[in-house]
């Protein structure tokens, strides 16, 4: 239809990146079009987007601007989730100054949301699962997150992996913008991107994780063997 009526037009979206969809099913759907990446917002688009739309309505202390901003890593539609649950906490309490405090509060609510457990889905295999939640539990660990660190942990939790798979597993976690590699004191590491996602991981049953991602390796090492 696309193709043949131009009275039609369409606006597709996805959390993947286009280069994994068009991989997939639908690639013929997604390469129509121009892409537009949406990703991160700059520190001052970010703090204007939660502070603009309720001015004359809501008041937010300095540091409730940069706590929203950082725990959403200023990515528009979880920053947007996080005001959205402000306000409405905000208009059932009468609340007009909002402080770091009624963030938080917040932030427990967006997590009750979908789109966690829809990314984690995305991630395919138990164990880039259990490596986004060891990345997050070992984050304040003494060493810094680079590959051969991760594969030194996985290991040591009974799960092994070669440098190369391990290193498809961090790029596709990066493309869906749930680690990101960067700078630490004394180069580069892995992290999770989005702190709120920490807080929603840890809800999780990490011995559990753990235990799937192990049993997911064990049947890998048998397939190979047969």
């Amino acid at each position: 239809l696309l193709q043949s009526d131009s009275r039609l037009t369409a606006i597709l979206t996805s959390m993947k990146r286009l280069r994994r969809i068009r991989e997939e099913y639908f690639s013929a759907l997604y390469g129509l079009g121009t892409p537009f990446d949406v990703t991160s917002l700059s520190k001052v688009d970010a703090e204007s987007l939660v502070k603009k739309p309720v001015e004359g309505q809501l008041v937010y202390a300095p540091n409730a601007i940069a706590r929203a901003v950082h725990l959403v890593a200023r990515q528009p539609y979880l920053l947007q989730c996080l005001c959205e649950s402000i306000f409405r906490a905000a208009k059932s309490t009468g609340v007009r100054s909002i402080t770091i405090d009624h963030v938080n509060d917040a932030a427990k609510d967006v997590l009750r949301n979908r789109h966690f457990n829809d990314l984690f889905k995305y991630a395919r295999t138990e164990r880039r699962r259990f490596i986004l939640a060891l990345c997050h539990r070992e984050a304040d660990g003494p060493d810094p997150l680079r590959l051969p660190v991760i594969r030194e942990k996985l290991s040591a939790c009974g799960i092994e992996v070669s440098e190369e798979a391990l290193t498809i597993d961090l790029e596709w976690l990066t493309d869906l913008e749930l680690m990101d590699f960067s700078g630490a004191n004394d180069g580069d590491c892995y992290s999770l991107t989005v702190p709120l996602m920490g807080l929603w991981i840890d809800t999780l049953d990490y011995t559990g994780l753990m235990s799937k991602a192990r049993a997911e390796s064990a049947e890998a090492e048998d397939s190979e063997r047969e």
